[in-house]
């Protein structure tokens, strides 16, 4: 078991013994905002999905689109350029967060819990009960889920620092559409027209009441008269019999 806890603690240094790569050439996390008027919003549309970058969310409309768009940082400026000249530009904001003290402490903590994990890995490996070999596990556990919370958090901040986040807002340009003055003569039609298709529909919905009353109506009338002329038929029947049987007994 001895030899088994030897090879665990040289494998955990060996990864913890791998340098991070630490970005220093660029430690900014920016968010852009721009709102285009345009004058064709399809258009619009598709040259932006041909710049660099991907959407994290998106919401198109008959007359307006919004994206939120990830881009490197090398590419922001020639989005930001090509975006401006789509249209007009309604607003325009940039913001920019200083993420240099944050990763100092994220790096600080990090170094820490590594000499931690180090510290531990030696006591197990030192360790000779099972009480003690178990106690060190836990704690090197608890040290290396808090070690790698630390470095997910630093990988967010450095993706951060090498990314724009943009936020667009794409306005089609509403253009009135002007209407013509209809001439005498249109007006004579069309007041025509409307007339006979008033004429049309109120028909139509004369039909297609009849139908609907007359139909069920002729169904139970045929249905009476049928049942009326069983019973008529009947009654001949009986009155007949019965008028033989009065003769015969005469």
């Amino acid at each position: 078991m001895k030899r088994k806890m030897t090879l665990i603690c040289l494998v955990v240094l060996f990864l913890l013994a791998v340098p991070m790569q630490v970005s220093a050439a660029r430690r900014l996390g920016q968010r852009y905002s721009v709102t285009v008027l345009v004058e064709c919003l399809d258009a619009s549309v598709m040259a932006m999905r041909e710049l660099p970058g991907f959407d994290l969310q998106m919401s198109i409309t008959q007359h307006e689109a919004q994206f939120s768009r990830q881009v490197d940082a090398v590419f922001f400026r020639h989005a930001q350029a090509v975006l401006r000249d789509m249209g007009e530009v309604m607003s325009e904001r940039e913001h920019v967060r200083h993420l240099g003290m944050e990763l100092t402490q994220l790096d600080t903590r990090i170094a820490v819990l590594t000499q931690e994990m180090e510290r531990l890995t030696l006591l197990m490996a030192a360790s000779t009960t099972i009480d003690v070999l178990n106690a060190v596990d836990i704690q090197l556990t608890r040290v290396s889920h808090d070690r790698d919370w630390h470095v997910g958090r630093r990988n967010v901040l450095l993706n951060e620092s090498q990314t724009v986040t943009m936020d667009i807002i794409l306005t089609e340009r509403w253009v009135p559409i002007e209407r013509e003055t209809p001439t005498f003569g249109q007006r004579i039609r069309n007041s025509f027209m409307g007339s006979w298709n008033g004429m049309t529909r109120m028909g139509g919905n004369m039909v297609v009441l009849l139908a609907r009353v007359g139909l069920p109506l002729a169904i139970w009338l045929a249905f009476a008269s049928t049942v009326a002329l069983v019973i008529v038929r009947i009654f001949k029947k009986r009155s007949a019999a019965r008028m033989k049987g009065v003769d015969v007994h005469e």
